[in-house]
């Protein structure tokens, strides 16, 4: 599962995933950005432009994101 990160948001902005499936977050940007889950339990980091991060959802749940660079990119993956 993938999800590219550019300077105006997510793409794709929300996705369905698996219980343990890994979600791959790629910079495509040419500014740092992160996915930072919204109750801050988890979060990529700063991922650098080209750079990438790797998360494993164990557990189902909706995990919203946010861009702790500019708040106003969001996003979420709804695990089953």
């Amino acid at each position: 599962m993938d999800i590219t990160i550019s300077d105006n948001g997510y793409s794709p902005n929300s996705v369905h995933a698996d219980v343990n499936q890994v979600v791959r977050f790629t910079n495509n940007g040419t500014e740092n950005h992160t996915a930072t889950g919204d109750d801050l339990s988890w979060g990529t980091g700063t991922i650098q432009p080209g750079g990438t991060f790797s998360q494993r959802f164990k557990d189902a749940g909706t995990f919203t994101f946010f861009d702790s660079y500019d708040s106003q990119l969001t996003g979420a993956i709804f695990v089953e």
